[in-house]
């Protein structure tokens, strides 16, 4: 559905498919028996203890940058 035009004031441009691509990325390929085995699936135990090393990790770099005895910020848990 095309809205018409303003009087005086060029059209805006139409978004064609793909035409920012590089040609390589253009042709949707489907993925190789040796892409499809790069994909990593872990368990759950293993995705369990990235995110809960992660969790560790921030929450010590905010025990670092705020001190417990520093109440500026209110209550923390």
């Amino acid at each position: 559905p095309r809205r018409p035009e303003a009087p005086g004031r060029p059209p805006l441009p139409q978004r064609r498919r793909q035409q920012n691509l590089v040609p390589q990325l253009r042709e949707d390929k489907p993925a190789t028996a040796a892409e499809r085995e790069e994909v990593r699936l872990d368990s759950p135990e293993a995705a369990r203890s990235r995110l809960s090393a992660f969790q560790q990790g921030t929450r010590r770099a905010r025990d670092a940058e705020f001190p417990e005895n520093d109440d500026r910020y209110g209550e923390r848990e």
